[in-house]
């Protein structure tokens, strides 16, 4: 076998690769390269670790803002029925009251129709055995 090894190497061509001194890149410039890679690397880790952690803090912070903006609307609309039902144009003499005859007769009167800062109004009859 070592003959066949031996004849196999001297039929063989020697390749020999010169290193042009132009475009060749020294060993110790390597590692520095290699060094500057690793940081590069690592900087972009940290830029997305805090963009997800920045989207994190995002949706937490406009998730509480979105609830504010509903209990908002939610006090507005009970401020404007409250205010309505106090107005004399509906009133019945008692606090929280509305007068059905008053708001059927009002109920196609265009006069009113800019007035309130509201786009419909449903009006919702409650007996006195449903309060108790």
């Amino acid at each position: 076998m070592k003959a066949k090894i031996s004849q196999l190497k001297k039929g063989q061509l020697k390749i020999q690769v010169r290193e042009n001194p132009r475009f060749s890149v020294p060993k110790s410039s390597r590692k520095g390269q290699l060094k500057i890679q690793e940081m590069a690397f690592m900087l972009l880790a940290v830029i997305l670790l805090f963009a997800l952690a920045g989207m994190f803090f995002l949706t937490i912070i406009f998730n509480d803002i979105k609830k504010n903006a509903n209990l908002l609307e939610k006090e507005e609309a009970i401020a404007i029925a409250v205010n309505l039902a106090d107005m004399p144009e509906f009133s019945c003499g008692k606090e929280l009251c509305i007068d059905a005859d008053k708001l059927i007769v009002m109920q196609n009167r265009k006069d009113y129709e800019g007035f309130w800062p509201i786009v419909s109004l449903t009006v919702a009859k409650v007996s006195r055995d449903a309060e108790k």
